[in-house]
């Protein structure tokens, strides 16, 4: 037997368990809720879990080591819970609802009783909200959604993949090919590689793994075989948690595996993670690790008189995941004080002390190395919301900007009207105010940055303009205006100087687009050139070098990381990471990690009859970058 040592760490009503074994915390299920198979994870943490004998789902709110019921059984429909979908951009909850009890095994309490579906409900209240019927009828298995917002769904009595889309009132066949698997219980999980156009899908009973291109016009492609180093076991839940990086849940094992994937000749490197978990199924990806449903299917998924009894409580048990040098996972928090703080802004001074802003305080806080909760750093100053933030090491200065929204109607800082929109210059040490400079004729301070000669720049996101702080001046000049950069509010963004060749760097929030802008020998601004990305990005937020040809971006809408490889005009743009944080805002990169502002914009920039409540603690989150 593993021995556990188990370290609890409190942090206001937050109480985290942390474990030195590969199974590091578990949530149980209610005593009614028997038999789970499908589980998803919003950004925020809370877990949803279906359960096969039941017909309902269950729900385990951030924090918590036990869920509670959510869904009742049977609601619009429900027969056996499988595969369940989290879609935080329509507020949607998925579920695939199918009955096998007709085979004899596999029996819900609710056979019979409604035909195999899709069905949709309410991701805050639970309230059913629409019900698609298999054409043919069949297993609905498990789902996955593209960029476009396209529902993919696997049914495992027919080599087929169903699709939904956002507009449409029925599901319609995708694919229907037998070399994905011609006998009954083959296809299982599935999920999509957005960044390269892919769906992925397993084959249970040959442990088989297959990419499907998704063409131009949405159509399937003609389906690849992956050649696998090692025979996946059972495969069952199937996520993409890195670039050509998937994890999967094998039920033969009890375990997790990873395969790392080469796109030129279609090989998987598999490796195995763990194994020794009671009959698992799906899983979810949350902060680097697996949190895999223990389905203990031995009990269901056989002739009645075969079956022996399930070990009560169920659970849904977290598994991290080492990914060696390879890694896209979160090992780390910083947990920020109060119930609104909002953060946007953070940077790492050189000894690792992290420095984060609020929108909603109008304060600054810190972190030094080792801590988990952050503490007050700096305040005042006329400072109304906190975004962008720098470290500056060589002048011991903390750079902010200060802005204010609030004449909008939204985005309101507790602070709103008390001072102009400004860069701030605070000593890094003590946090005492050392310099204000107003934005010239107002706007919206967003990102900072520095070039090699100790100028600071500035973005501005009211208007297609950088202002720039000369070292040694006593005001902030508009540096360069030009609508090419993007005419409307709320455009601007992220902004980075290459250290090594003072080229400037600017996302637009809106549109997606880089630019990149050269600073002249005398400082003025060059031409203004846009990178032609090999994909638009996801509403982009901060921005940052991580060598002379490889940039950084948060994809707000993504949820996630993107990285951007330079190629003279070009831009070759992979995702990192997605899904994991809600609403990343701006980061700062330490020793091979992005800490990620977990900023929960969505309950903030928005007008305040839209705005639901925020899920605190709010967070700094630790991204290991491959």
């Amino acid at each position: 037997m593993l021995k556990q040592l188990t370290k609890i760490i409190s942090i206001t009503s937050l109480t985290i368990s942390l474990t030195s074994t590969a199974f590091a915390a578990t949530i149980e299920l209610p005593k009614e809720h028997t038999f789970p198979e499908g589980v998803a994870v919003s950004s925020n943490g809370t877990f949803y879990i279906g359960s096969m004998q039941e017909g309902s789902i269950s729900r385990a709110l951030p924090g918590t080591n036990k869920a509670e019921p959510f869904i009742e059984a049977g609601a619009n429909g429900l027969v056996s819970v499988i595969g369940v979908y989290v879609d935080e951009s329509d507020n949607t909850l998925w579920a695939c609802s199918s009955d096998a009890g007709h085979l004899g095994y596999g029996v819900s309490n609710l056979m019979g009783t409604n035909p195999p579906a899709v069905k949709s409900f309410d991701l805050t209240t639970g309230e059913a909200k629409g019900s698609f019927i298999l054409p043919g009828g069949g297993f609905c298995n498990d789902l996955t959604m593209d960029k476009n917002g396209t529902l993919y769904v696997t049914d495992s009595w027919s080599p087929r993949i169903l699709t939904l889309t956002r507009s449409a009132t029925k599901l319609t066949q995708w694919i229907n090919d037998e070399n994905l698997g011609a006998d009954q219980w083959s296809l299982n999980g599935i999920d999509v590689d957005n960044s390269l156009d892919l769906i992925y899908v397993v084959n249970i009973n040959t442990g088989s793994l297959w990419q499907i291109p998704i063409e131009a016009n949405g159509t399937a492609g003609v389906p690849i075989e992956i050649s696998l180093s090692k025979e996946l076991r059972r495969p069952d839940g199937l996520k993409l948690i890195g670039p050509n990086t998937l994890a999967a849940a094998e039920g033969a094992s009890g375990g997790m595996s990873i395969i790392t994937v080469n796109q030129i000749d279609h090989k998987g490197d598999v490796r195995r993670i763990s194994d020794g978990l009671d009959g698992i199924a799906t899983f979810a990806y949350h902060q680097g690790s697996a949190w895999v449903v223990e389905a203990q299917g031995g009990s269901f998924w056989c002739a009645p008189k075969d079956c022996g009894e399930p070990t009560y409580p169920f659970k849904v048990t977290e598994v991290p995941l080492n990914l060696d040098n390879n890694k896209v996972v979160s090992s780390g928090n910083i947990f920020l004080p109060g119930n609104a703080f909002f953060p946007e802004g953070t940077t790492i001074s050189a000894d690792g002390t992290k420095y984060i802003g609020s929108m909603k305080y109008g304060t600054i806080v810190k972190a030094s190395p080792g801590q988990v909760m952050a503490e007050p750093f700096a305040s005042g100053a006329d400072m109304v919301s906190v975004l962008g933030l720098l470290a500056d090491d060589l002048t011991n200065t903390l750079w902010a900007c200060s802005s204010d929204a609030s004449a909008l109607g939204y985005g309101v800082s507790d602070l709103a009207g008390q001072g102009a929109p400004a860069v701030k210059a605070f000593d890094l040490s003590s946090g005492a105010l050392k310099a204000s400079y107003e934005l010239p004729g107002g706007g919206f301070c967003n990102d900072l940055s520095l070039d090699s000669k100790g100028n600071l720049y500035a973005s501005d996101s009211w208007s297609p303009r950088i202002l720039r702080l000369e070292k040694g001046s006593s005001k902030l000049d508009e540096w360069l205006k030009d609508d090419i950069l993007g005419k409307d509010l709320w455009q601007l963004n992220g902004l980075v100087i290459n250290p090594t060749t003072d080229e400037l760097y600017i996302v637009n929030i809106d549109t997606g687009q880089l630019f990149e802008i050269d600073i002249l020998d005398g400082g003025a601004p060059g031409l203004i050139n846009e990178i032609q990305l090999s994909r638009k990005l996801r509403r982009p937020d901060g921005l940052k070098f991580l060598d002379n040809n490889l940039l950084l971006t948060a994809e707000s809408a993504a949820g996630g990381l993107a990285s951007i490889e330079l190629s003279g005009g070009d831009g070759k743009v992979r995702t990192i990471t997605e899904g994991m944080i809600n609403n990343p805002a701006t980061f700062a990169v330490h020793n091979g990690s992005a800490w990620v502002v977990e900023a929960q914009g969505g309950n903030f920039w928005c007008a305040p009859e839209k705005c639901g409540k925020p899920s605190p603690p709010f967070r700094l989150v630790e991204v290991s970058l491959p």
